[in-house]
């Protein structure tokens, strides 16, 4: 249509006047609040409309104009408001908040059906470990009118390629595409799908080597590229841009991984209830050589379990990696609920005296460098997750664990963990079983539980003992390693202590991958690493049990011959030797107990009230005459000696 400005435009309409009154005010009106809009436009920063931008930015100038590239780089454009800058920026965060809300409930809605189907045809495909069957279709025959056809990009191992597949309404989209032997990478109308057996390849190579969605899917792509067509889409946004690029799967990849491991969770759980494991039948699926079946030999006064447990500030992770509801987030079943940290600390709380103090413990706690508050807190001051406290055996399998955050090492993380186990070792008859824990600081700790009054009924019956990893005691006071140390102290046999560093160095290559991950992410991660080190060692129980008593025996050999040529270069036999070690350890225990910190108080006191003697009678003398020969004699101090000085 044309115009109406320029040459063959139509003519515009004459405008007629209003005759009454109330219709030249209206007018007048109309045309002063477009002047005040006009003038408002004109001094606002926001950037022009399109018709100035016509007539002024991309006005065409003549070709004859030298300057014109010059004049082209010296536009700049006008400034944004910083307040419609922050709206537009607020909008689109709750944008992108409200789709992932919505995302995770599609996915938590679908999960069902699709755990169905992907037992069923896992049953069929013999795991999709059959290479005839694995993507055979086994969709059932249905009546469904009409079927909706859509092309979907199915990536596997080996292939490549995009096909229209058949969708009907009587399932969902996803189990479609399991009955295929693929997983979408979206819970609704998914356009990319990766095969199971691609993710069983991932997930295996995760687990031994914790390699990175980016790497693995860049590799992936360029393994196909050799065979198979590119997957073009377009490069820009805009319709006229018409340059295209390969697409990249990383963000599909990893949302199909999380379903795939999502199904691989559903199965353990059925297994479980099918089962029917009571907590200690769970802790014996853990560890079997811990909590199975009980071996005969045990003497008097040894724990049933030896544990451990220590911290790790290394596993922490970004305050701006992602924002989650709390309700939203998934704590894996190895993993203490953070309700029953708050109760512990609740109760401590409540239990805490702030007018008493340990005496003597200070100093042990000192020497570690165990993260807290102080020391460390200018290091997470960013981050929300900060660490992770975890419990394992003495076979080295992990127990349990707990998600530190926003604090450091606290002290009511290892009698959460004293609690749980008190709690789930418990019998039908009302037994308990006698529990031994090794911690940096088993001193301090029991320490504490005896000055709060905790598990009393454990304390009076000798059901709970405590003692330090064997590396860390040796920064111990000699008291706490006459009482603490595993290798000066009998029933705690060769365990060290040290389970807990040898698991945080296995879940070492994980800091980096999880420092800016999802929580979600890094709980399941951490979960799935941790079952995967557990499977391990409980697949090599025996051929590692072996090797320690073949260690044992060596060591055991070895000790034999040593007293053998001591009893033979001395005569000391070893009754005689244990005597005497019964006897030193004794003597010293009795001098520290009483030379406690109170009483050294009390010494260095008196110490400074005979140096003020000291000095007044130092004062009075060089007032006095020289050479008068006189001795004075001072009050016997606590040690029992007498004070002269001699003046001459």
């Amino acid at each position: 249509m044309r115009g109406y400005e320029g040459e063959g435009g139509k003519s515009k309409r004459r405008r007629k006047k209003p005759k009454t009154l109330k219709g030249q005010a209206v007018s007048q009106e109309t045309e002063k609040a477009s002047e005040q809009f006009i003038e408002s436009m004109q001094s606002h920063p926001n950037p022009p409309n399109s018709s100035q931008l016509s007539r002024e930015t991309y006005s065409i100038r003549p070709l004859n104009n030298q300057n014109h590239e010059q004049s082209i780089g010296r536009i700049t454009p006008d400034p944004v408001d910083p307040q419609v800058d922050m709206l537009s920026q607020y909008f689109q965060n709750q944008h992108h908040e409200h789709r992932h809300i919505l995302e995770e409930q599609q996915w938590a809605d679908v999960y069902g059906p699709m755990f169905s189907s992907f037992y069923n045809c896992a049953a069929k495909t013999a795991n999709w470990g059959d290479l005839e069957k694995w993507n055979t279709d086994w969709k059932p025959t249905c009546g469904c009118i009409p079927i909706r056809q859509r092309p979907v990009v199915l990536v596997d191992i080996l292939s490549r390629k995009e096909e229209r597949i058949d969708f009907c309404h009587c399932q969902p989209d996803q189990v479609r595409l399991i009955q295929m032997g693929y997983i979408g990478a979206s819970p609704k109308f998914p356009k990319t799908a990766f095969s199971i057996r691609l993710l069983q390849l991932h997930h295996i190579l995760w687990k031994h080597c914790t390699i990175a969605m980016l790497p693995f899917s860049k590799a992936i792509d360029e393994f196909l590229d050799i065979n198979n067509p590119l997957i073009l889409v377009p490069h820009g946004e805009d319709d006229f841009d018409e340059s295209v690029s390969t697409r990249h799967w990383r963000k599909q990849l990893s949302k199909a991984v999380d379903a795939f491991r999502e199904m691989l969770k559903r199965e353990k759980e059925l297994v479980a209830q099918v089962m029917k494991l009571d907590p200690l039948g769970e802790l014996a699926d853990i560890c079997p050589k811990c909590y199975g079946p009980q071996v005969d030999g045990k003497r008097e006064g040894e724990p049933d379990y030896i544990l451990c447990m220590d911290g790790n500030f290394q596993h922490r992770r970004h305050l701006k990696a992602s924002v989650e509801h709390s309700e939203n987030i998934k704590t894996p079943s190895l993993f203490v609920q953070p309700c029953e940290v708050s109760e512990m600390e609740e109760s401590l709380a409540r239990l805490q005296q702030p007018t008493q103090t340990m005496e003597g413990s200070h100093r042990c706690t000192e020497q570690h460098t165990a993260a807290n508050d102080t020391r460390n807190g200018s290091t997470w001051k960013h981050c929300d997750d900060t660490g992770l406290f975890g419990m394992a055996c003495r076979h080295d399998q992990m127990i349990r664990m707990i998600n530190i955050v926003k604090s450091g090492e606290k002290s009511y993380f290892p009698l959460t963990m004293i609690n749980h186990m008190v709690q789930v070792t418990k019998e039908d008859h009302g037994a308990r079983k006698k529990l031994a824990f090794l911690y940096d600081i088993g001193c301090n700790l029991e320490k504490g539980i005896m000055r709060r009054n905790q598990f009393p009924y454990e304390m009076t019956h000798n059901l709970l003992r405590f003692g330090t990893s064997v590396f860390h005691a040796y920064v111990h006071e000699w008291t706490c390693q006459l009482r603490y140390n595993p290798r000066l102290n009998q029933g705690w046999g060769m365990s060290d202590g040290e389970g807990m560093e040898r698991l945080w160095s296995h879940l070492s290559p994980l800091i980096s991958q999880l420092r800016y991950s999802t929580k979600n992410h890094r709980l399941s991660a951490i979960d799935l690493q941790v079952n995967h080190h557990n499977n391990n060692g409980r697949k090599s129980a025996f051929r590692s049990l072996l090797e320690r008593g073949k260690q044992i025996e060596g060591i055991l050999k070895e000790s034999q011959q040593t007293l053998l040529q001591v009893e033979r270069s001395s005569g000391h036999t070893l009754s005689y030797l244990k005597d005497q070690w019964n006897r030193q350890r004794q003597m010293q225990l009795e001098a520290m107990e009483n030379d406690t910190e109170l009483q050294m108080r009390k010494q260095v006191e008196e110490l400074v009230m005979l140096e003020d003697q000291l000095r007044a009678t130092q004062k009075w003398l060089n007032s006095e005459e020289p050479g008068a020969g006189i001795v004075w004699k001072l009050r016997p101090c606590r040690w029992n000696k007498v004070l002269i000085i001699y003046v001459c």
